[in-house]
Protein backbone atom coordinates (compact mmCIF):
# COMPACT_ATOMS: atom_id res chain seq x y z
CA UNK A 1 0.00 0.00 0.00
CA UNK A 2 2.77 2.42 0.94
CA UNK A 3 4.73 1.61 -2.21
CA UNK A 4 1.63 2.32 -4.28
CA UNK A 5 1.13 5.68 -2.55
CA UNK A 6 4.78 6.49 -3.04
CA UNK A 7 4.52 5.86 -6.77
CA UNK A 8 1.43 8.05 -7.00
CA UNK A 9 3.22 10.82 -5.10
CA UNK A 10 6.24 10.60 -7.38
CA UNK A 11 4.00 10.79 -10.45
CA UNK A 12 2.20 13.84 -9.01
CA UNK A 13 5.48 15.68 -8.34
CA UNK A 14 6.78 14.87 -11.81
CA UNK A 15 3.49 16.02 -13.36
CA UNK A 16 3.62 19.25 -11.30
CA UNK A 17 7.12 20.08 -12.49
CA UNK A 18 6.35 19.23 -16.13
CA UNK A 19 3.10 21.18 -16.34
CA UNK A 20 4.84 24.32 -15.12
CA UNK A 21 7.60 24.11 -17.70
CA UNK A 22 7.60 26.46 -20.66
CA UNK A 23 8.09 25.80 -24.34
CA UNK A 24 11.85 25.54 -24.76
CA UNK A 25 13.75 28.56 -26.06
CA UNK A 26 17.38 28.75 -27.15
CA UNK A 27 19.66 31.77 -26.85
CA UNK A 28 21.13 32.44 -30.33
CA UNK A 29 24.85 31.73 -30.15
CA UNK A 30 25.88 34.74 -32.25
CA UNK A 31 23.45 37.34 -30.96
CA UNK A 32 25.36 40.42 -29.80
CA UNK A 33 28.79 38.93 -30.44
CA UNK A 34 31.32 41.50 -31.56
CA UNK A 35 29.58 44.27 -29.62
CA UNK A 36 31.64 45.81 -26.83
CA UNK A 37 29.13 48.16 -25.19
CA UNK A 38 26.45 45.51 -24.54
CA UNK A 39 27.31 41.96 -23.49
CA UNK A 40 25.81 39.03 -25.44
CA UNK A 41 22.83 37.21 -23.91
CA UNK A 42 23.12 33.93 -22.03
CA UNK A 43 21.61 31.75 -19.35
CA UNK A 44 19.87 32.09 -16.98
CA UNK A 45 17.45 34.42 -18.76
CA UNK A 46 13.85 35.45 -19.23
CA UNK A 47 12.41 35.00 -22.72
CA UNK A 48 9.37 36.73 -24.16
CA UNK A 49 7.90 38.08 -27.39
CA UNK A 50 7.29 41.81 -27.25
CA UNK A 51 5.40 44.55 -29.02
CA UNK A 52 7.99 47.26 -29.69
CA UNK A 53 7.10 50.84 -30.58
CA UNK A 54 9.25 53.86 -31.40
CA UNK A 55 7.98 57.40 -30.95
CA UNK A 56 9.05 61.01 -31.37
CA UNK A 57 8.15 63.10 -28.34
CA UNK A 58 7.11 66.74 -28.16
CA UNK A 59 10.59 67.91 -27.12
CA UNK A 60 12.14 66.33 -30.23
CA UNK A 61 13.64 63.34 -28.46
CA UNK A 62 12.75 59.72 -29.21
CA UNK A 63 11.56 56.83 -27.07
CA UNK A 64 11.47 53.08 -27.60
CA UNK A 65 8.99 51.13 -25.51
CA UNK A 66 8.32 47.41 -25.32
CA UNK A 67 5.59 45.36 -23.66
CA UNK A 68 5.86 41.59 -23.41
CA UNK A 69 3.24 38.96 -24.11
CA UNK A 70 2.27 37.52 -20.71
CA UNK A 71 1.40 34.14 -22.22
CA UNK A 72 4.91 33.69 -23.64
CA UNK A 73 7.09 34.88 -20.76
CA UNK A 74 9.32 32.12 -19.43
CA UNK A 75 12.51 31.58 -17.46
CA UNK A 76 15.32 29.20 -18.34
CA UNK A 77 18.50 28.23 -16.53
CA UNK A 78 19.71 26.43 -19.68
CA UNK A 79 18.57 25.48 -23.18
CA UNK A 80 17.03 22.26 -21.85
CA UNK A 81 13.22 22.18 -21.71
CA UNK A 82 13.53 20.42 -18.35
CA UNK A 83 15.18 23.56 -16.95
CA UNK A 84 12.72 26.13 -18.25
CA UNK A 85 9.56 27.35 -16.56
CA UNK A 86 6.53 29.39 -17.62
CA UNK A 87 6.15 32.62 -15.64
CA UNK A 88 2.69 32.98 -14.13
CA UNK A 89 1.14 36.45 -14.19
CA UNK A 90 4.17 37.61 -16.13
CA UNK A 91 4.91 41.16 -17.23
CA UNK A 92 7.76 42.61 -19.27
CA UNK A 93 8.24 46.34 -19.78
CA UNK A 94 11.13 48.33 -21.19
CA UNK A 95 11.60 52.04 -21.92
CA UNK A 96 14.68 53.36 -23.70
CA UNK A 97 15.20 57.05 -24.41
CA UNK A 98 17.14 58.60 -27.30
CA UNK A 99 18.15 62.19 -28.07
CA UNK A 100 16.92 64.09 -31.14
CA UNK A 101 20.08 62.81 -32.85
CA UNK A 102 19.16 59.18 -31.96
CA UNK A 103 21.90 58.89 -29.33
CA UNK A 104 20.89 56.62 -26.45
CA UNK A 105 20.06 58.45 -23.20
CA UNK A 106 20.21 56.39 -20.01
CA UNK A 107 18.10 58.89 -18.04
CA UNK A 108 14.68 57.34 -17.51
CA UNK A 109 15.62 54.15 -19.40
CA UNK A 110 14.74 50.95 -17.54
CA UNK A 111 13.53 47.35 -17.75
CA UNK A 112 11.31 45.30 -15.43
CA UNK A 113 10.10 41.70 -15.34
CA UNK A 114 7.25 40.64 -13.04
CA UNK A 115 5.31 37.54 -12.06
CA UNK A 116 6.22 34.28 -10.34
CA UNK A 117 7.50 30.88 -11.40
CA UNK A 118 5.18 28.07 -10.21
CA UNK A 119 7.73 25.31 -10.85
CA UNK A 120 9.91 26.89 -8.18
CA UNK A 121 7.70 29.05 -5.96
CA UNK A 122 5.24 26.22 -5.40
CA UNK A 123 7.79 24.29 -3.35
CA UNK A 124 8.60 26.89 -0.75
CA UNK A 125 11.94 28.27 0.33
CA UNK A 126 15.43 27.16 -0.71
CA UNK A 127 18.72 28.28 0.81
CA UNK A 128 21.48 28.88 -1.72
CA UNK A 129 24.91 30.00 -0.60
CA UNK A 130 23.53 31.17 2.74
CA UNK A 131 20.87 33.29 1.05
CA UNK A 132 17.20 32.45 1.48
CA UNK A 133 15.51 32.47 -1.90
CA UNK A 134 11.78 33.06 -2.20
CA UNK A 135 9.57 33.78 -5.18
CA UNK A 136 6.05 34.65 -4.09
CA UNK A 137 3.19 36.05 -6.15
CA UNK A 138 2.91 38.83 -7.02
CA UNK A 139 6.52 39.94 -7.23
CA UNK A 140 9.06 41.84 -9.26
CA UNK A 141 11.38 39.22 -10.65
CA UNK A 142 13.91 41.70 -11.98
CA UNK A 143 14.31 45.42 -12.61
CA UNK A 144 17.23 47.64 -13.58
CA UNK A 145 18.16 50.89 -15.24
CA UNK A 146 19.65 50.76 -18.73
CA UNK A 147 23.13 52.14 -19.32
CA UNK A 148 24.04 51.67 -22.99
CA UNK A 149 22.63 50.55 -26.32
CA UNK A 150 24.06 48.70 -29.32
CA UNK A 151 22.96 47.17 -32.62
CA UNK A 152 24.00 43.74 -33.82
CA UNK A 153 24.50 43.57 -37.60
CA UNK A 154 24.59 39.79 -37.93
CA UNK A 155 21.63 37.40 -38.17
CA UNK A 156 19.61 37.37 -36.01
CA UNK A 157 19.67 41.17 -36.03
CA UNK A 158 19.58 42.49 -32.49
CA UNK A 159 19.02 45.69 -30.58
CA UNK A 160 20.61 45.42 -27.15
CA UNK A 161 20.76 47.35 -23.88
CA UNK A 162 23.06 47.03 -20.87
CA UNK A 163 21.21 46.48 -17.57
CA UNK A 164 22.87 48.24 -14.64
CA UNK A 165 24.09 46.06 -11.76
CA UNK A 166 24.16 49.03 -9.39
CA UNK A 167 20.45 49.79 -9.83
CA UNK A 168 19.16 46.20 -10.07
CA UNK A 169 16.19 45.27 -7.90
CA UNK A 170 13.58 42.57 -7.50
CA UNK A 171 13.87 38.91 -6.72
CA UNK A 172 16.55 38.10 -9.30
CA UNK A 173 18.87 40.95 -8.34
CA UNK A 174 20.09 39.25 -5.17
CA UNK A 175 22.47 37.11 -7.24
CA UNK A 176 23.50 39.81 -9.69
CA UNK A 177 27.17 40.81 -9.45
CA UNK A 178 27.79 42.36 -12.87
CA UNK A 179 26.04 44.30 -15.61
CA UNK A 180 23.92 42.12 -17.89
CA UNK A 181 21.83 42.69 -21.02
CA UNK A 182 18.43 42.87 -22.69
CA UNK A 183 18.28 41.95 -26.37
CA UNK A 184 15.49 42.29 -28.92
CA UNK A 185 16.12 40.27 -32.05
CA UNK A 186 14.48 39.40 -35.35
CA UNK A 187 15.32 38.24 -38.87
CA UNK A 188 15.16 41.87 -39.97
CA UNK A 189 17.25 44.73 -38.64
CA UNK A 190 15.20 46.49 -35.97
CA UNK A 191 17.41 49.57 -36.08
CA UNK A 192 16.96 49.83 -39.86
CA UNK A 193 13.20 49.77 -39.37
CA UNK A 194 13.52 52.53 -36.78
CA UNK A 195 15.68 54.67 -39.08
CA UNK A 196 13.18 54.19 -41.90
CA UNK A 197 10.32 55.35 -39.65
CA UNK A 198 12.31 58.38 -38.52
CA UNK A 199 12.95 59.34 -42.14
CA UNK A 200 9.35 58.71 -43.19
CA UNK A 201 7.97 60.89 -40.40
CA UNK A 202 10.63 63.63 -40.50
CA UNK A 203 8.01 66.29 -41.30
CA UNK A 204 5.89 65.45 -38.25
CA UNK A 205 6.40 67.03 -34.84
CA UNK A 206 5.30 63.94 -32.91
CA UNK A 207 4.52 60.40 -34.04
CA UNK A 208 4.54 56.76 -32.92
CA UNK A 209 5.16 53.62 -34.99
CA UNK A 210 5.01 49.91 -34.18
CA UNK A 211 8.34 48.25 -34.97
CA UNK A 212 7.03 44.74 -34.41
CA UNK A 213 4.35 42.84 -32.49
CA UNK A 214 6.22 39.61 -31.83
CA UNK A 215 9.87 40.53 -31.34
CA UNK A 216 11.94 37.91 -29.51
CA UNK A 217 13.25 39.31 -26.23
CA UNK A 218 15.97 37.99 -23.90
CA UNK A 219 16.69 39.45 -20.46
CA UNK A 220 19.79 37.83 -18.98
CA UNK A 221 20.10 37.60 -15.18
CA UNK A 222 22.90 35.67 -13.41
CA UNK A 223 20.77 33.35 -11.28
CA UNK A 224 22.41 30.05 -10.33
CA UNK A 225 20.71 27.32 -12.36
CA UNK A 226 21.34 24.78 -9.60
CA UNK A 227 18.64 26.42 -7.48
CA UNK A 228 15.94 25.58 -9.99
CA UNK A 229 16.87 21.92 -10.29
CA UNK A 230 17.40 21.67 -6.55
CA UNK A 231 13.83 22.79 -5.85
CA UNK A 232 11.91 19.89 -7.43
CA UNK A 233 14.56 17.41 -6.26
CA UNK A 234 14.15 18.55 -2.64
CA UNK A 235 10.40 18.08 -2.75
CA UNK A 236 10.70 14.55 -4.14
CA UNK A 237 13.41 13.63 -1.62
CA UNK A 238 11.42 15.02 1.30
CA UNK A 239 8.30 13.06 0.35
CA UNK A 240 10.30 9.86 -0.10
CA UNK A 241 11.80 10.22 3.36
CA UNK A 242 8.37 10.73 4.87
CA UNK A 243 7.04 7.64 3.10
CA UNK A 244 10.03 5.61 4.27
CA UNK A 245 9.41 6.67 7.87
CA UNK A 246 5.78 5.60 7.59
CA UNK A 247 6.86 2.19 6.30
CA UNK A 248 9.34 1.74 9.18
CA UNK A 249 6.71 2.64 11.76
CA UNK A 250 4.22 0.20 10.26
CA UNK A 251 6.73 -2.64 10.35
CA UNK A 252 7.47 -1.93 13.99
CA UNK A 253 3.78 -2.19 14.82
Amino acid sequence: MFRHDQKLLGFFVLFFCMTHQASAFTVPSNLGYGETSVSPPGYPSFFDTSTVTFAKLADGSFQLSATGDASNLSFGSSASAAQQWAVSGGTFNLVANFSDALVFNSTGSSVSVGGHIPGYSGIGVVTYGGTTVTNNTPSTLFSANLLRSAQSNTTPYGLGFTSDYGSAGGWGAQFMNSNESVWFYDNNSLWSVILADVSLNAHRQTWSATIGTSISTLTTVPLPGAVWLFGCACLILTQRRRSARCVQRTRRL
